[in-house]
């Protein structure tokens, strides 16, 4: 068949799409739904989801510093000069430190207002494009501070205790984060459709060119 072409050597279109729609959370339906450009029920929800986490992890960090100023509070004041002063050069340090987490702080917030805007818009719309061509996948090491350190670390396989990443599949400049097993699953030498929010910039769906359009 003319389309096993686009598909590396020893695993067809048929063959991979399963692959991907268990590595990326989707279904059948799903993908059904998206080839007509909608965006399914199941994948709204997902996607409330998914952009609240954010604010989860925002929530938490202030908690944590409202817990650490309730118990600097019952020391007193003069409590507090002595703490500063014992610490004495590390003192700049601590600020440094806790500039930076309300830095990272205010940096998630910010990120989570832009996602929540883009998911009511997509949810308003309920409209589902698509991309077309080769989708490479990509890689990077999460350096941010403060809250972003909260988050669940997904260390490459063959090390344990890696640098924690983050993984995109990349197609026409564009990038949409998706987790580890769905990077690990692209077949980098093939073509692909990839499915989006417009405004959100979520991942929704991702077929092999190939597949037919009756495929299960």
């Amino acid at each position: 068949m003319a389309y096993l072409e686009y598909v590396s050597v020893g695993k067809t279109a048929v063959d991979l799409l399963p692959v991907l729609a268990e590595a990326n959370r989707f279904t059948m339906d799903d993908l059904r739904q998206n080839r007509g450009g909608r965006i399914s029920g199941v994948q709204m929800a997902r996607m409330a989801g998914q952009a609240l986490r954010p604010l989860i992890y925002v929530i938490g960090a202030l908690a944590a510093w409202a817990g650490l100023l309730m118990l600097a509070g019952n020391f007193g004041p003069m409590s507090q000069f002595r703490i500063f002063r014992m610490l004495g050069y590390r003192a700049p340090m601590l600020l440094v430190g806790v500039l930076g987490c309300l830095g990272a702080i205010i940096a998630t917030i910010y990120k989570t207002g832009r996602l929540t805007l883009g998911l009511m818009l997509d949810v308003a719309s309920g409209r589902a494009v698509v991309l077309e061509g080769r989708v490479q996948p990509s890689k990077e090491a999460c350096v941010e501070l403060g809250v972003q350190l909260m988050k669940p670390r997904t260390a490459d396989s063959e090390h344990e205790h890696a640098t924690p990443m983050r993984y995109h599949y990349v197609i026409h400049g564009e990038y949409f984060e998706v987790d580890l097993p769905a990077f690990e699953a692209l077949e980098p030498r093939t073509n692909y459709r990839l499915y989006f929010a417009p405004h959100s910039k979520l991942l929704l769906s991702i077929e092999p060119l190939g597949v037919p359009t009756a495929s299960p």
